[in-house]
């Protein structure tokens, strides 16, 4: 790896994106491994193994339907993990690949990823970040920017449940219930800490 990299991690409506974008602030790379994983589902190998294996999920232009398919995998472990067994590895190869350029010829890398710890990346987070807040609070979140019911929102933050021991797997557990500028703030000491321990410069320290 070339630059230092920093992962991102958490849970829906955590604050996640908030602190993704104040670490990237300071002069660095953001990605984002959900809109890359969306490239990788145009993918006509993917499309074909996604529509074979779940029914009515592809468009009559032949594009999958993201919406469609949340609703065929939402709940069901068996759906999800089928799917995941096709997506996961052209993802995994796909962000791998993107973060090997990059790390080339960027100042430092930050990476908004739900999934980093689950998918067992091979490259390792040079600082690892978890965004954390309670699940009603996160419910409320969604429900507010999203426009979902309460139900639905309180059912989509439950669902996440599994994923919380990958998450604890973090280096620093940033708790997000405060206001915004008390995240933000938080978000940035963190990241001019690590980018001083690592020799990193601001990019506006040369401006």
């Amino acid at each position: 790896m070339g630059c230092p990299l920093i992962v991102v991690t958490g849970g829906i409506a955590s604050g996640k994106t908030t602190v993704a974008r104040v670490m990237a602030a300071a002069g660095g790379c953001l990605l984002d491994a959900d809109t890359i994983a969306r490239t990788v589902y145009r993918d006509p190998l993917v499309r074909e193994k996604v529509g074979s294996e779940f029914a009515g999920v592809l468009t009559p232009g032949g594009r999958i339907s993201r919406k469609r398919l949340g609703r065929a995998v939402f709940g069901d472990p068996g759906a999800l993990a089928r799917l995941e067994s096709i997506v996961k590895p052209h993802v995994k190869r796909t962000i791998s690949g993107i973060i090997r350029q990059k790390s080339e010829r960027e100042r430092y890398i930050v990476l908004d990823a739900v999934l980093y710890f689950q998918y067992k990346f091979l490259f390792p987070a040079d600082l690892s970040v978890q965004t954390r807040a309670a699940e009603n609070i996160r419910a409320e979140r969604l429900a507010g920017r999203d426009g979902m019911s309460a139900a639905e929102a309180r059912a989509r933050v439950e669902s996440q449940r599994p994923l919380y021991k990958g998450w604890e797997k973090a280096d620093i557990t940033l708790d997000t219930s405060a206001g915004l500028g008390a995240v933000r703030k938080k978000a940035a000491e963190i990241r001019d800490g690590f980018l001083k321990s690592r020799g990193v410069s601001r990019k506006d320290d040369h401006e």
